[in-house]
């Protein structure tokens, strides 16, 4: 038969198949119901999206024509799909119902439906074989972890990444790397990869867990000090303040910048401010130094800096996995030092004398002292020792000492024979310690 003359018969049987769903009471696109006699149609394959159907038939004498249905359910009419000996099965029909009905090219008449077979399956995604992904780095917070996925079969198109503490996620940690954070310590870090191709069940596969994490390496300030000052004028004055320290060899080549703060303390133990001190790391050791500007509106007297504590930070180059990448660096500072200074007033002599009276001698001076808050002079008050000293040859010995009254008033009487050089030696008293001599002769 040529292929012009079947393809005509062909459509011809199409329309008598329509025709016989009319003496059915179907509709064009329904299935027949299956006729009585020898005939048989029937459907061969998996029920599953992308999965090929053939139909096959028995009982017809020439050739057959198959045309496929499907069915919302198992009972309802079906719905013309195509024809053809085979069928591949589409996403549209997932959860639905197939059927032939098998027709004789020759005696279009003769007609059989198969039973209405399913329901068809969604077509189950090819899977990857995992890769087992690996984490590089020193379990030290502040050290940065690195990752590579593993060899995935096939290759994805692209990966998702979730770091894990102790199995659970690190919120806003969804990238390949990560620098280790104080909340870390102590725990066991792991990284999770997804995974994703199109066409392909989207996996997961997750690292072996690093070592506990451990602090990092800290700075230290090996010593600390500031210096005393006298405030003559003003208000303010500064106190030098500075701090040595030393770093650890293993972060020698991270390291750029430190930072240390200490609390400032008057003699109550009040505290009064902070300073902070910074400096460049050039090398494993250095100082730090700075001024602190300590103002008369606080008590004169000794002035503590304790409670250092800071910071190192820099960065650091790391190659794992055939790539080369830079992370922050950093680590603590703390010492349990303290600094001590003294922040004291000048103290001037007036109206220093000695008087004569037959062998008695009698020195007296009255003694003030600046203060800051006022910024104006005043008697250094009751109690502060002063001494006399005579000139004996090229150093002095003490001859007597007094005390000064309320409004700083000194008088010291002794017995001399002869004229001398004399002065006065201010010792000093609670925040006015400092030493101040006047010679005199008498």
């Amino acid at each position: 038969m040529k292929t012009e003359e079947r393809s005509g018969r062909w459509r011809a049987l199409a329309a008598v198949v329509a025709s016989v769903g009319l003496v059915f009471g179907l509709s064009a696109s329904s299935a027949p119901m299956a006729q009585a006699g020898v005939y048989s149609a029937t459907i061969s394959g998996t029920y599953t999206v992308g999965e090929t159907l053939t139909a096959a038939s028995s009982g017809f004498a020439g050739s057959v024509v198959y045309t496929w249905y499907v069915h919302p359910d198992g009972t309802s009419s079906g719905t013309y799909l195509a024809q053809g000996a085979t069928y591949v099965l589409t996403s549209s029909e997932t959860g639905k119902y197939i059927s032939i009905i098998a027709a004789d090219s020759d005696d279009p008449m003769i007609m059989r439906s198969s039973s209405i077979n399913g329901p068809v399956e969604a077509a189950s995604s090819p899977v990857f074989t995992p890769g087992m992904p690996e984490v590089y780095g020193t379990a030290q917070v502040g050290k940065p972890l690195v990752s590579w996925e593993g060899n995935w079969t096939p290759e994805p198109d692209s990966y998702a990444y979730q770091w894990l503490r102790d199995d659970a996620q690190i919120s806003g940690a969804s990238s390949d790397s990560y620098v280790i954070q104080a909340a870390d310590l102590g725990h066991q870090l792991s990284l999770k990869v997804t995974a994703s191709k199109t066409g392909y069940e989207a996996a997961s596969a997750t690292s072996e867990k690093t070592a506990v994490v451990q602090a990092a390496p800290s700075a230290t300030l090996t010593s600390v000090s500031a210096t005393s000052a006298v405030i003559r004028s003003g208000k303010c004055v500064p106190i030098s303040v500075k701090a040595a320290y030393q770093v650890p060899s293993s972060v020698a080549d991270q390291l750029s910048k430190l930072s240390v703060s200490a609390t400032v303390r008057n003699a109550k133990h009040a505290k009064i401010g902070t300073v902070t001190l910074t400096g460049t790391a050039t090398a494993l050791t250095g100082t730090m130094a700075t001024t602190f500007q300590w103002c008369g509106g606080d008590k004169l007297g000794k002035v503590t800096f304790s409670s250092w504590k800071g910071t190192w930070t820099g960065s650091q180059t790391y190659a794992p996995a055939s790539r080369v990448e830079t992370f922050p660096a950093s680590g603590t500072i703390t010492s349990t030092k303290t600094a001590t200074a003294w922040v004291r007033t000048i103290v001037r002599f007036r109206q220093a004398q000695v008087s004569s009276a037959g062998k008695k001698r009698t020195a007296t001076a009255r003694f003030v002292a600046y203060r800051p808050k006022k910024q104006d002079w005043t008697g250094v008050g009751k109690g502060a020792v002063v001494t006399v000293e005579k000139k004996v040859g090229d150093h002095w010995a003490k001859v007597t000492t007094a005390k000064t009254d309320l409004a700083g008033r000194v008088a010291a009487t002794w017995k001399a024979s002869h004229k001398a050089t004399y002065r006065l030696v201010w010792a000093g008293s609670g925040s006015k310690r400092a030493k101040m001599s006047r010679t005199i002769a008498g």
